[in-house]
């Protein structure tokens, strides 16, 4: 969990830069899941597909979470 809370600002600051990055809200996503909020976590795989539909990670990621796309 230190490890996640150390790498989320650097997600933060990444999607600053580039809001449309898929691999960057896909990274958040699994930060924000690895901290145990969920609910964040599967917003940000969604918006991650919204962005990219070809991206497996967020996809793999909401189908373990129980979500759907």
């Amino acid at each position: 969990m230190d490890n996640a809370l150390q790498a989320l600002p650097d997600a933060e600051r990444s999607l600053q830069l580039d809001s449309n990055d898929a691999r960057a809200l896909d990274t958040r996503g699994h930060i924000l899941e690895a901290l145990g909020r969920r609910d964040e976590a599967i917003a940000d795989y969604r918006r991650a597909l919204a962005k990219d539909s070809d991206h497996q990670c967020s996809k793999k990621a909401l189908k373990r979470l129980g979500a759907s796309p």
